[in-house]
């Protein structure tokens, strides 16, 4: 019936069931069971679609990884007579699960319902994914960047930004910011960086990005070294790929008066009191990139419902949620005179422990 059966792992609690369906059915069909899972280097952070991680047996992630499989096959094998191989390949679990198809043969994917909706739900909307998903970080931070701007007094009209990445975020955020407005002076990425004072043309940079698989190179701007980005004179700083990006040296060094940080972490702890003293204004990642996982969560009320939106509905839907959350941060880092990011923080506990409260956990 099979050869061979493919199952990924997640490390999610229902991992075991999954392993367990596949073996039932790999003993009544003479199939071979491969656990797979999917690796990301740089401690799972942000990587470049057009750039594919190397494999590295020797580091951190790799080897838990291993030691994950071979704890998990040694345990199964003695209670099974199937052969069970363990892979552990490169890239998000969909490119994962490909190329275990492709080595192995198999002709079926047992998973788990967490990894079901981790690597499809987003692309396939006839399985529940929900409209919007692609730009809705990317839709986010633009909410805030307009607020944020609104709140001090500045018009958005002709701003210079500074992007750094122009990935997921960071292309359709370079889209988004230019129709408000704002002139996309500079953008950065693995490959090199391009500047351009009057503006660079977020489609053109995108159609060239899509063939040469990086901004370097591209004719509607000039190469300069992307370390010196971040002493651009601009109006807007958006780190949108890397985390820990904004280090002590960067945050001495920065030109911009406000950061709106689209990647997750790309200030350092280190970073931090220095951006404070030079009076930078920083919207945290906390609050301005959550636009993805406000969608992820629209995503799973639309599964509950068995109803998908119309894309009217999720755009309304985010924009208020995102508007919603700036004002109740900023209204609580001016009741605590407070950075942005403490206020947030502040914030969240403070929603937490009234939960707790409520609920009655606690005397």
């Amino acid at each position: 019936m099979y050869r061979s059966i493919v199952v990924p792992l997640d490390g999610s609690p229902f991992a075991e069931q999954a392993v367990a369906s596949a073996l039932m059915i790999a003993e009544a069909s003479g199939a071979k069971v491969t656990l797979v899972r999917a690796w990301n280097p740089a401690s799972y952070r942000y990587t470049s679609e057009l750039t594919p991680p190397v494999l590295n047996p020797e580091a951190e992630d790799h080897l838990a990884a291993i030691n994950y499989l071979e704890t998990m096959a040694s345990r199964l094998r003695q209670a099974t007579t199937v052969t069970i191989d363990v892979a552990v390949v490169p890239g998000p679990p969909a490119e994962a699960i490909k190329e275990c198809l492709t080595k192995t043969g198999a002709g079926l994917v047992v998973m788990t319902a967490f990894a079901v909706r981790r690597t499809l739900l987003r692309e396939r909307r006839s399985i529940g994914g929900t409209r919007l998903h692609a730009g809705a970080t990317a839709s986010g931070v633009v909410v805030c960047v307009r607020r944020v701007f609104s709140e001090l007094g500045i018009s958005l009209t002709g701003k210079r930004v500074v992007l750094q990445g122009f990935g997921k975020v960071g292309g359709p955020l370079a889209f988004l910011l230019a129709s408000a407005g704002m002139r996309v002076i500079a953008v950065d990425d693995v490959g090199g960086a391009v500047v351009n004072e009057g503006g660079l043309d977020p489609a053109s940079l995108s159609d060239h990005v899509s063939q040469a698989g990086t901004v370097a190179g591209f004719a509607g701007g000039d190469a300069i070294d992307p370390d010196s980005i971040w002493a651009l004179p601009c109006d807007l700083l958006v780190p949108a790929a890397l985390g820990d990006v904004i280090t002590e040296e960067v945050a001495e060094k920065l030109a911009a008066p406000i950061v709106v940080e689209a990647a997750n972490g790309p200030t350092t702890t280190a970073a931090e009191p220095i951006l404070n003293r030079r009076g930078i204004f920083v919207v945290p990642d906390i609050l301005a990139n959550a636009g993805g996982v406000t969608a992820s969560y629209f995503e799973w009320v639309q599964s509950r419902e068995g109803y998908p939106w119309d894309d009217e509905i999720v755009a309304d839907r985010l924009r208020t949620r995102m508007e919603d959350a700036f004002t109740a941060v900023w209204t609580k880092g001016e009741q605590l005179s407070c950075s942005l990011r403490r206020a947030a923080y502040a914030l969240a506990v403070e929603r937490v422990a009234a939960a707790f409260e409520a609920r009655g956990l606690f005397p």
